[in-house]
């Protein structure tokens, strides 16, 4: 089964757009909102995702350290977009509504893109804009820290501020569309768990299990793999950050968690199997998380804070799963996190987090607990929150061990 766009989808110019026109017309809306009331003239991008969320504008490029893309969002919702020429073709047919700018010379340095977005300050922002800048909450730059430093010295006349929570607050609530996509990335793994599963795995390396599932991924329609780790024995005392060269034993578990990209949207959730008869123990565990699992989709709603959520799922969950109440062996702490065009996103399902729970927000939810005998199992969903609590976004299996 593949997932990838149907040819009558492809426009003119070669290109499946993410979405339709009005979704971003929708975000650009609520961006220049958002800017209007936080003071702001003009916010200065240069995360991938950042900029893809806002305009569409979708490429390989962002890797080369020597011609970045830079973008500079107005309160007046223009989208000037400095990039390479090389770049300028892949702006102008996969972005919405940008002014696309290109430049030149040899790539030998950041500052010809700089000189772009310096002088739309000067002469588009005026004598001293307030401009927002990304960075801090989980919004890396694409460039090195000190080239924004030097670009906020150029523009030593402008007030700069960190918008980063402004941005979240725009990509917090996910579309219905948005949430399509995470489905459809969700379906692509559980197809690729399905065939990785589909024959014995006993003698396998983890680095051969991994290549196995990224093959898998992008036969299903894949655009980017996400974050894939095999473990070949949850008893392990390291697990894998993403491949080790072990080979899977008979009558142990198999550990591998695994994610992909569409349209920008992520996947991520593991799915445990059994090299033979899984043991009661495992069954027994793995129902246990379920409990967990089932709980939080019913406290994890609108109209409370995700400390008060956590609280409450808790205090029932130590009632009918007592091994949480012994932090040796069992993992609540921040046991979800938030996914959409980064893995992870804020928020976090943990005591410490105090944002409100809002409707249309995605979630991983991952508990886990620890056998002397077994390892660590853990259990993983993708939800949407909706008014009344949790809707599965991925399959809804996590409970189940693939005996195999």
């Amino acid at each position: 089964m593949s997932f990838q766009p149907a040819d009558e989808l492809v426009n003119a110019d070669g290109w499946v757009p993410d979405f339709a026109p009005a979704e971003y017309e929708d975000r650009r809306a609520r961006l220049t909102k958002a800017m209007n009331g936080a003071g702001l003239d003009a916010i200065v991008v240069n995360n991938a995702t950042t900029h893809r969320y806002l305009s569409g504008h979708t490429t390989r490029r962002w890797n080369n350290m020597s011609r970045p893309i830079l973008a500079l969002y107005t309160a007046a919702s223009d989208c000037y977009v400095a990039c390479s020429s090389v770049e300028a073709g892949m702006a102008r047919i996969t972005g919405h509504n940008v002014t696309v700018i290109p430049f030149g010379g040899p790539g030998l340095s950041n500052d010809p893109a700089f000189d772009v977005v310096v002088d739309l300050v000067r002469d588009v922002l005026g004598s001293s804009p307030t401009i927002g800048y990304e960075g801090g909450n989980w919004l890396p730059y694409e460039v090195p820290e000190a080239e924004m430093a030097k670009f906020r010295g150029r523009t030593s006349h402008a007030s700069h501020v960190d918008a980063s929570e402004l941005l979240w607050g725009l990509r917090l609530v996910k579309s219905e569309a948005e949430i399509a996509h995470l489905r459809t990335a969700a379906k692509i793994n559980s197809s690729a768990f399905d065939k990785l599963y589909s024959a014995s795995l006993v003698g396998v390396r983890e680095d051969e299990i991994y290549r196995r599932m990224a093959s898998y991924l992008f036969e299903g329609g894949a655009e980017a793999l996400g974050y894939i780790s095999v473990t070949a024995d949850p008893r392990a005392t390291v697990w894998s950050g993403g491949f080790m060269y072990r080979k899977v034993a008979p009558r142990t578990a198999l550990y591998v968690d695994s994610g992909c990209q569409v349209a920008g949207y992520w996947s991520d959730f593991c799915r445990l199997a059994s090299n033979g008869p899984a043991p009661q123990v495992s069954k027994d565990i793995v129902s246990k998380l379920g409990d967990v699992m089932a709980v939080t989709y019913e406290e994890v709603r609108p109209g409370r804070t995700w400390s008060e959520a956590y609280t409450a799922i808790e205090k029932r969950v130590v009632k009918i799963v007592p091994e949480f109440a012994d932090p040796s062996n069992a993992v609540l702490g921040r046991f979800a996190h938030g996914i959409g065009m980064a893995m992870p996103e804020p928020p976090s399902l943990a005591l410490q987090e105090h944002a409100e729970i809002v409707a249309g927000t995605a979630m991983c939810v991952e508990p886990s607990l620890t056998h002397p005998d077994i390892g660590q199992m853990i259990t993983e969903e993708m939800v949407v929150v909706r008014d009344h609590g949790c809707e599965l976004i991925s399959d809804g299996t996590a409970t189940t061990i693939r005996e195999i």
